[in-house]
């Protein structure tokens, strides 16, 4: 049922005294909250890593900037080899590697958002480790909190 049919009145509707509101995407409301949930834990987790990278950059930059005013080859070599080594670490510590596939011709940019965000999620999954039980009810908390906000946000808007 459409939102323009949920103003219907239909006989069906009254007796069982549901209604299903799909946004125009075709989805439920409880699928657009889920969809949006999703799509924000990726964000935070690529803008975690986006925000690690670039510091790490901007530190290993200076300190080869410094490095160029030794004199010393020999000292010099041992703080570029340190700065390898903090490359190195980096690169294991904070990466999983994945391969986003390039976006198809005829796929449109929701079903390709989804699509690659699904990929970030499968990988996060597998290179997480396990958690505690009051982290997970600290994030179930959260984000029972804000799906109460979204749905309070839409109460006031109709």
């Amino acid at each position: 049922m459409s939102i323009d049919d949920s103003f219907n009145d239909n006989d069906d509707d009254k007796k069982n005294n549901h209604f299903e509101i799909y946004h125009r995407s075709g989805q439920t409301k409880e699928e657009v909250i889920e969809t949006n949930e999703r799509l924000r834990a990726v964000r935070i987790r690529l803008e975690e890593s986006y925000d690690t990278a670039k510091k790490s950059l901007i530190t290993l930059m200076t300190k080869y900037t410094e490095s160029k005013s030794t004199r010393n080859v020999f000292q010099r070599y041992n703080l570029l080899k340190a700065m390898i080594k903090e490359v190195i670490r980096l690169e294991t510590q904070y990466w999983t590697l994945v391969e986003i596939p390039k976006q198809e011709k005829q796929e449109t940019v929701p079903s390709f958002v989804l699509r690659a965000c699904g990929i970030v999620e499968k990988s996060q999954k597998s290179g997480e480790g396990v958690k505690s039980t009051a982290k997970l009810a600290e994030e179930d908390e959260k984000k029972r909190e804000r799906i109460d906000r979204l749905c309070g946000k839409r109460v006031l808007n109709s």
